[in-house]
């Protein structure tokens, strides 16, 4: 599956769990009653659950998307280190050479 249409569609779908996965943290913080913490927080691990499948159809769809995770993008984001393909080439259609967001990552501006 690699229809741009099914493409859009998975990503989103990724974007409203992802959002949905916030308001119920929202809500759980708010809450004051157990039961009703206990309550959002499992809303919250069922949409987690969402984008783990999404996640996976989108990567079988899209060599690319599929490639950083291969390749390690989204570990080395988590540890706050560059991208391990941030490479001095300008990306298509910019017109900074070298700049790209996985470039920036570890960069301090001050």
């Amino acid at each position: 599956m690699s229809d741009p249409g099914d493409l859009v569609v998975l990503r989103q779908a990724l974007v409203r769990e992802l959002e949905t996965i916030n308001h119920y943290q929202q809500l759980m913080d708010r809450a004051v009653s157990v039961e009703v913490k206990d309550l959002m927080r499992h809303l919250m691990d069922e949409e987690k659950e969402h984008v783990a499948e999404l996640t996976a159809l989108l990567r079988q769809g899209d060599a690319v998307q599929d490639r950083m995770f291969v390749e390690g993008h989204a570990e080395a984001i988590g540890r706050g280190k560059a991208s391990p393909l941030a490479k001095p080439s300008a990306p298509t259609g910019s017109s900074v050479p070298g700049l790209t967001v996985g470039s920036l990552i570890g960069t301090s501006f001050a």
